[in-house]
C-alpha cells in the first residue's frame, strides 16, 4: 500500500483516544480504511485523507482548506498539508 504513515499514525492516535468505539484497520481498494464499529470511517491514501462526516455540516466543511468533495456519501477529502 502506498499511504503517508505519519498521516495514518495520527488517524491511529486519534482515534485511539475515543471511547466506546471499536477500530479495525483494512487495506482495500489501495487505501487504508479505518473501520469503526463496522463501518468505513476514515480512509487514508498517498496523502490524502478522506472522511466520513455528518451531511448537515457539508456547507460548513466545503469553506475549510484542503477541503474537496469525494464520490461517498457524507465524505469528504483534505490534503495532508492543510490536515490540522
Amino acid at each position: 500500500m502506498n499511504y503517508n504513515i505519519n498521516l495514518v499514525n495520527r488517524v491511529r492516535e486519534f482515534l485511539a483516544e475515543v471511547p466506546n468505539i471499536d477500530v479495525e484497520e483494512k487495506e482495500m481498494f489501495a487505501v487504508l480504511n479505518f473501520m469503526v464499529n463496522g463501518k468505513t470511517c476514515v480512509c487514508v491514501r498517498g496523502e490524502d485523507l478522506m472522511l466520513r462526516f455528518n451531511p448537515q455540516l457539508q456547507e460548513e466543511l466545503s469553506e475549510r482548506k484542503g477541503y474537496e468533495t469525494m464520490l461517498m456519501k457524507g465524505g469528504s477529502g483534505l490534503n495532508l498539508h492543510d490536515f490540522v
